[in-house]
């Protein structure tokens, strides 16, 4: 059997056509809702935990707000290897402070203020004082 062309422009016609048909008719049947993004994020009023740590990609502790075995409170920034580089500390004496330490974790400066008075302190590699004032 011969297609005449006029046959072809009819097979070609009804078959664009039953395609949009087919695919307006999926559509409205196999729609889903929407997707949304959730509008609000609901606010926890407090969070309570002993310690709160903040780890890099291989699960290295980076940031620890919380106590050391010490008894002193505090926010510490550690390097890659653990050492703790920046400090903001409370001690067990209510004394308050800020230590920056080398790559080691030895302190090289540090201020407090204690219950008796302020400190200013420089240190050495070694984590030895070498000035303080007052």
């Amino acid at each position: 059997m011969t297609v005449t062309s006029k046959r072809f422009q009819i097979l070609m016609a009804l078959t664009v056509v039953s395609g949009f048909l087919g695919g307006a008719v999926s559509n409205l049947l196999l729609r889903g809702a929407p997707a949304a993004a959730q509008a609000t994020v609901p606010v926890t009023n407090m969070i309570r935990a002993m310690r709160f740590e903040v780890v890099d990609d291989q699960g290295k502790t980076r940031a620890v707000l919380g106590q050391k075995p010490d008894g002193r409170t505090g926010l510490w920034l550690d390097n890659a290897t653990g050492k703790d580089l920046v400090g903001l500390v409370v001690g067990t004496d209510d004394s308050e402070g800020l230590v920056l330490c080398n790559a080691a974790g030895k302190p090289r400066a540090g201020m407090l203020v204690g219950p008796d008075r302020p400190f200013l302190g420089l240190y050495d590699d070694a984590g030895k004082i070498i000035w303080r004032a007052p």
